[in-house]
C-alpha cells in the first residue's frame, strides 16, 4: 500500500493585504495487487518552515485534516522583513489506524511547496491619475509660469515614495517653416522641472515645472503658436505606468495686436507751387513691438 502525495501550489501572499486561502488537492492511496479500503482514513499534519502548524500560527494556519491552508494577514510595519522571501510549507499524510510512530513500515507521504511573500508596492490596490491644472495662456510675454504636480492616488499609501513621475511627451503645433503639417515633438524642449519628490534645494521646487515663451521663441519659431499637450506619467516600482495630460496654449500676439497711430497736423501739408513737398512719415506703434516685422504698408 502506498499513500501518494499531490503536487502543492506555491502560496503567494502580498504583505499587508487580506489573508489568502488555499485548498490542497487530496492525497490518494494505491493498493497492490487488489484495490481496497481496509486500512481506513488518512490523517494530515501541516508544517510551516519545518515546524508543525499550531492552531494559533501567525504565518500559516491549517483548518484540519484535509482542509485548507490560510496565509494570515501580516502588516508591513511588523513583517516587512519577509518581503521577497520564500518559506517552505508541507503536508504529511498517514493512516489514522496505522500511525507511523508505532508502525514504521507503513506508508506515509509528504508534499512540499513554498509560501512566497510579495512586496505590496509591486501590487498596488489603487493606482490612478489625478486631474492636473493647465498652465495659463500666454502671448510670448516672457513671463515664467509655474505648474505644480497634483500627486496620483497610490494605495497602500506607504508606497507613495516608491512611485516616480516624469513628463514623458510634449506634443504641440507644427513648426511651419520646416513642418507645415501635423504636430511637433517638444519633449526635449521642456526639461526645466523637478518631479523627484526628495526635498532637494536646487532648481525648480519638488513637483514644479517652469515654462516661458519670449519674442525670440516667436521670431525663431522655436515655439509655434498653438496648444501644447504635456503627458504626465507615473510609474510604480514594478514598471507599471498610468498617465494624464495638461496643456499650455501660446496665442499668436500678432493676429490682434494693438496699433496706435500718432496724430499729426494736416495743415502741415501746405504747398508752394513748383516746390517739392514730402509728406511727413505717419508714425505707428505696435504692442507687442516685435509684431512690427509682420506689418505691411499700402
Amino acid at each position: 500500500m502506498n499513500i501518494v502525495a499531490p503536487t502543492l501550489e506555491e502560496i503567494e501572499y502580498v504583505i499587508d493585504m487580506p489573508e489568502v486561502s488555499y485548498s490542497p488537492p487530496a492525497f490518494t492511496v494505491t493498493t497492490v495487487p487488489i484495490e481496497h479500503n481496509l486500512c481506513g482514513a488518512l490523517v494530515y499534519k501541516a508544517y510551516y518552515d519545518s515546524t508543525e502548524i499550531a492552531a494559533d500560527e501567525e504565518f500559516l494556519s491549517y483548518s484540519g485534516s484535509g482542509g485548507s491552508l490560510t496565509a494570515e494577514f501580516l502588516d508591513k510595519a511588523t513583517y516587512g522583513y519577509l518581503i521577497d522571501t520564500t518559506v517552505p510549507y508541507s503536508l504529511t499524510a498517514e493512516f489514522a489506524n496505522w500511525p507511523s510512530a508505532t508502525n514504521p513500515t507503513v506508508s506515509t507521504s509528504t508534499a512540499t511547496s513554498d509560501v512566497l511573500y510579495l512586496d505590496p508596492c509591486d501590487h498596488l490596490t489603487t493606482f490612478t491619475p489625478a486631474t492636473q491644472d493647465n498652465i495659463p495662456d500666454d502671448t510670448y510675454s516672457g513671463t515664467e509660469f509655474s505648474w505644480n504636480l497634483i500627486e496620483f492616488t497610490v494605495v497602500p499609501t506607504f508606497c507613495i515614495p516608491t512611485v516616480t513621475y516624469t513628463i514623458s511627451n510634449v506634443s504641440g503645433p507644427s513648426l511651419l517653416r520646416t513642418e507645415p503639417n501635423g504636430t511637433h515633438d517638444y519633449t526635449s524642449f521642456f526639461t526645466n522641472y523637478d518631479l523627484t519628490l526628495d526635498s532637494d534645494s536646487t532648481g525648480p521646487a519638488d513637483g514644479e515645472l517652469l515654462v516661458s515663451a519670449s519674442q525670440s521663441h516667436y521670431d525663431n519659431q522655436e515655439l509655434a503658436p498653438g496648444t501644447y499637450t504635456f503627458t504626465l506619467m507615473c510609474t510604480d516600482q514594478k514598471g507599471n505606468s498610468v498617465t494624464t495630460t495638461f496643456t499650455w496654449t501660446l496665442l499668436d500676439p500678432c493676429l490682434n495686436p494693438t496699433i496706435v497711430q500718432y496724430e499729426w497736423d494736416p495743415y502741415y501739408l501746405s504747398y508752394t507751387i513748383s516746390d517739392t513737398v514730402y509728406v511727413p512719415y505717419v508714425s505707428y506703434t505696435w504692442e507687442p513691438s516685435f509684431c512690427r516685422q509682420t506689418m505691411t504698408y499700402t
